[in-house]
């Protein structure tokens, strides 16, 4: 199957969408690894 060019074009966006729109909600989980290991953590403020 031979691609033209605005297809391969098309292709191509799409798949950039897709990783921009999924890095949206995976980064987000990341937090979960690295945050019960930060010593630094502070808990959450309290507004007196």
């Amino acid at each position: 199957m031979k691609l033209t060019v605005p297809a391969f074009v098309g292709r191509i966006a799409f798949s950039a969408l897709a990783a921009l729109i999924g890095a949206v909600f995976a980064l987000p989980l990341l937090w979960f690894l690295f945050a019960p290991f930060n010593a630094r953590a502070e808990p959450w403020p309290r507004h007196a």
